[in-house]
C-alpha cells in the first residue's frame, strides 16, 4: 500500500522563530521508532536495522555481548580503508604468515596491494591477510587493535571490544547484534568496502602463483538483493553472519550471532523487513513566493533544492507544510535558504527539507534596504 500524501498551506514565521524551529525539528527527527518482534529465528541474538532512519525493525537479545568470530573483519576492513592509501603495497613478514585459521597461505616476502589483501580478508576470511593489513596500517597488531577500539567508540558501539583483527577466540573479544548492525551500516557507506564485500569471486596473483577467492557469503549467490556482508565461525561463537540488502530503494542490515540456521534467518528477516517498508518520493516540486522588501522584484521564488525521498511504512500518511518568514530584505542570493518544508508522518515530524531561492533578487535601484542603510552608518 502506498502512503497517502497531503499538502497543507503556507504558514509564515519570523527569522528568529525559523532558527529555533529548525533546531527543535532536527532533534525530533533523530528519534528512532521502536522495534517489532519479527519472525522466529534460530539465532541466539539478532537485529534488523534500517540505517537511514536508525530504526531497529527486529531485535532479539540485541544488546547481549557475544563473541563475533570473523565478522570482526568488518571493522578490520573499515580501519584499514581509513589508514592505508588506495595504492599501498604491503609485504608479508615471518610472523603474519604463521597466523592460524583460514588463510591466504602467504609466504614471507610476498607483496600484495591493499586491494588484494581486502579481497582475501572479506571473501576468504584470511587471518594472515588481517594481520598483514594491521601491521601495514599501524606498525603492529596491538596498535591496530587500539585503532579498532577507537573507531568502535567513535561509532558509539558501547557493547563492543576488540582483542585482535581476525576474530579468533580471545577473552573480552565481543560485540552485540545491535552494535554489529551499526558497524556494518557504517562500513557499507564506504564504496570500496561495499564493492569488495559484495564481490562473488576474485583472483589474487602472488609471485607466479594465483589463488581464486570465492566469497563465503552464500546469500550473494541466492538472493539478488544482498549486496554485502561477512561470515564468521568459531566453536565459541557459533555461526555468525552480517549482511546488507537493498530492495526498491530501501537498504536493510541483518545480523545474527550464534545462529545454527543463519541463511534462513537472514532471508526471514529481509522478507519481514522489506514487507513493512517502502521508499516514498516526496512531491516537493511546488514553488513558493516570499515577499522581498527593498528588492528589484516584489518577491523571490523558492523550492526544494532537489528531489527528496524517505523510507516509510506501508499505510503511513504524509503531509507537508512550508514554513518561511513573512518577508525578506533585499538582496537575496540564488540558492540562499529562505525557509523549510516539514514532512509530517502520522502527525509527527519525520524530516525537515530546506527551501532555496531559485534566483537572485537585487536591491531596488536608488533605494537601499533598512539593513543596508543601518550598517552603512558604521
Amino acid at each position: 500500500m502506498k502512503p497517502v500524501i497531503r499538502t497543507k498551506g503556507k504558514k509564515p514565521v519570523g527569522r528568529r522563530a525559523l532558527s529555533l524551529l529548525l533546531a527543535v525539528l532536527f532533534c525530533l527527527c533523530a528519534v528512532p521508532a521502536a522495534a517489532a518482534e519479527g519472525p522466529a529465528l534460530s539465532a541466539r541474538a539478532a537485529a534488523l536495522y534500517e540505517p537511514e532512519s536508525g530504526r531497529f525493525l527486529v531485535e532479539k537479545n540485541a544488546g547481549l555481548a557475544l563473541p563475533m568470530a570473523s565478522t570482526t573483519k568488518v571493522m578490520t576492513a573499515l580501519v584499514a580503508l581509513d589508514l592505508l592509501p588506495p595504492g599501498a603495497e604491503v609485504r608479508a613478514d615471518a610472523d603474519t604468515v604463521q597466523t592460524e585459521g583460514s588463510s591466504l597461505y602467504l609466504r614471507e616476502g610476498d607483496v600484495l596491494s591493499r586491494e588484494d589483501l581486502l579481497y582475501a580478508l572479506l571473501l576468504r576470511s584470511a587471518n594472515d591477510a588481517a594481520e598483514t593489513l594491521a601491521k601495514a596500517a599501524c606498525g603492529s597488531v596491538p596498535n591496530f587493535v587500539m585503532a579498532m577500539n577507537r573507531k568502535a567508540a567513535a561509532l558509539g558501539l558501547s557493547g563492543t571490544h576488540f582483542e585482535n583483527p581476525h576474530g579468533l577466540s580471545a577473552e573480552g573479544h565481543r560485540t552485540t547484534a545491535r552494535d554489529l548492525a551499526v558497524l556494518t551500516a557504517a562500513a557499507c557507506e564506504d564504496e570500496d568496502f561495499l564493492r569488495i564485500s559484495g564481490t562473488k569471486e576474485h583472483t589474487v596473483r602472488l609471485d607466479g602463483r594465483s589463488q581464486v577467492l570465492k566469497n563465503h557469503n552464500r546469500l550473494l549467490f541466492t538472493d539478488p538483493s544482498v549486496i554485502a556482508g561477512k561470515t564468521g565461525y568459531t566453536r565459541a561463537s557459533g555461526r555468525c553472519l552480517v549482511s546488507a540488502a537493498e530492495r526498491d530503494g530501501v537498504r536493510l542490515i541483518a545480523v545474527t550471532l550464534d545462529a545454527p540456521d543463519d541463511w534462513r534467518d537472514h532471508e526471514a528477516l529481509y522478507d519481514y523487513g522489506f514487507s513493512l517498508l517502502r521508499r516514498a518520493v516526496l512531491p516537493l516540486d511546488e514553488e513558493y513566493r516570499v515577499p522581498v522588501t527593498g528588492g528589484a522584484e516584489p518577491f523571490v521564488r523558492c523550492r526544494a533544492a532537489e528531489g527528496y525521498s524517505a523510507v516509510v511504512e506501508a499505510g503511513d500518511e504524509l503531509s507537508f507544510e512550508p514554513l518561511f518568514p513573512s518577508f525578506l530584505y533585499a538582496p537575496v542570493g540564488e540558492g540562499e535558504i529562505v525557509g523549510v518544508v516539514t514532512v509530517q508522518k502520522n502527525g509527527k515530524t519525520a524530516a525537515v527539507i530546506p527551501l532555496e531561492a531559485v534566483s537572485r533578487v537585487e536591491e531596488k535601484e536608488g533605494k537601499r534596504s533598512f539593513f543596508s542603510r543601518f550598517f552603512g552608518l558604521f
